[in-house]
């Protein structure tokens, strides 16, 4: 191998980490909510109340210390929210209270195995509550104070991350595998 070639090499090697670390920054700028993408216009608008429906299933469900809940709508097949569930199933020592799930539901496995979840489960079969909410993005996550007024939302699958990042920040995306539905 002459000197010529190794140079060649060389500079081929340090172009192609060049380019590498070029799409990992456009990747990270690119990874944040922009005004028009899904997560910065799915959900209920920001510091206003729910809708009624959503409200009236709320009520349905034992309510949380200080009246604040986050709201976690889940889909069947989305792979962030079968995360979400898992971190729920799993979190004997994590304090769950205020956490409300709201599923869409196909079949009846997914049905009994949201059972299994320590938190309170209200299944939407017909899309009525997440129509009301203006869901089109799974795993979504919504913070909402005790008067039913929106303080958060993001798209993660972690709960109590997010719950934690709400109180500081208005709309987060927090690297989970969106699903749109």
């Amino acid at each position: 191998m002459s000197v010529n070639d190794f140079v060649q090499w060389a500079a081929i090697v340090c172009l192609s980490v060049f380019i590498l670390g070029l799409y990992r920054q456009l990747a990270e700028l690119l990874g944040s909510p922009k005004a028009g993408s899904l997560e910065a216009t799915s959900g209920p608008p920001m510091h206003r109340k729910l809708a009624a429906p959503l409200l009236a299933a709320l009520r349905s469900v034992p309510p949380s210390a200080g009246g604040e809940v986050t709201i976690a709508f889940v889909s069947e097949g989305c792979a962030g929210c079968g995360r979400l569930l898992a971190e729920l199933a799993d979190s004997a020592t994590q304090n769950l209270d205020g956490v409300v799930v709201i599923a869409r539901s196909r079949t009846s496995m997914y049905r009994e195995a949201l059972k299994e979840l320590r938190v309170p489960v209200v299944h939407d079969d017909d899309g009525t509550l997440w129509s009301s909410a203006n869901i089109s993005i799974t795993p979504f996550l919504l913070g909402v104070n005790g008067k039913g007024i929106v303080e958060w939302k993001a798209v993660d699958h972690h709960v109590r991350r997010s719950s934690r990042q709400g109180a500081r920040t208005s709309s987060t995306a927090n690297g989970s595998q969106a699903h749109s539905s």
